[in-house]
């Protein structure tokens, strides 16, 4: 009797090892087999979240705004004057990318030098003592237009590893009038003329302030010259905005 109630509790133990080992056994399958698709959904749910929609994310938001702009200019690719217009822009922000202006710059006489070049004509060049009577054609007194305006492109930078800048890039096109004052027919006195005008930009949006910004602009007026030809006026202006 000793000896069977031995054999009975060995074979009893054996059981109950061998049905825990396959149990463990059974779990850890179940768990390998679960532990890759947690793995997937975990991933899966942060990289839905940790999408690098930051980077599109605009710190200055345009949209539904308007602006003034009051700019001032330098064109110097004229060869007879160099002019430094004076200019107020009033636009508005359709969206984020498209926008539209209009304004006006001025020169007059105010605003305006003579070239070396129409020195050394009218008083002689290299010391000569007879120069000649300059009569200038399309001098330029201002304009007034109105653009179009695209921003494909918005950046941010680091200035000194201290401060992130943000940017626009723009480009921009549209239509105006610009008022030159030429000699007359008969050689005596001036007359002024409204012409019609193409206008080409492109330029920067620097922002320093939710509300103010840099304006860093270029701008290339193409209107036609007294006697047929093409004037191309480059003008390059500074100056600040202020976001309503």
């Amino acid at each position: 009797m000793g000896g069977v109630r031995w054999f009975l509790l060995v074979a009893l133990v054996s059981s109950s090892t061998a049905s825990m080992t396959s149990f463990a056994f059974a779990q850890s399958e179940t768990g390998a087999e679960d532990a890759p698709s947690e793995a997937a959904d975990t991933d899966a749910f942060w990289a839905d979240r940790r999408q690098l929609r930051v980077l599109q994310r605009r710190l200055f938001q345009k949209r539904g705004r308007a602006q003034l702009s009051l700019m001032v200019s330098a064109i110097p690719n004229d060869p007879f004057h160099n002019y430094f217009p004076i200019g107020l822009r009033v636009g508005y922000h359709i969206t984020e990318q498209i926008s539209i202006d209009i304004g006006g710059h001025y020169i007059g006489e105010t605003f305006q030098t003579d070239t070396d070049l129409e020195r050394c004509l009218e008083g002689g060049c290299d010391g000569a003592q007879d120069g000649i009577t300059l009569d200038v054609l399309d001098e330029q007194l201002l304009r007034a237009n109105f653009t179009l305006y695209w921003s494909p492109l918005y950046g941010k930078f680091s200035m000194l590893g201290r401060k992130i800048g943000h940017v626009d890039w723009y480009l921009g096109a549209g239509m105006g009038v610009v008022q030159v004052q030429s000699i007359q027919d008969t050689g005596v006195g001036y007359e002024k003329t409204i012409k019609p005008e193409g206008i080409l930009t492109t330029g920067m949006t620097w922002w320093l302030h939710q509300n103010w910004a840099l304006r860093i602009d270029y701008r290339q007026g193409i209107f036609e010259k007294v006697g047929g030809g093409v004037n191309w006026a480059s003008e390059m202006g500074l100056g600040g905005r202020l976001f309503l």
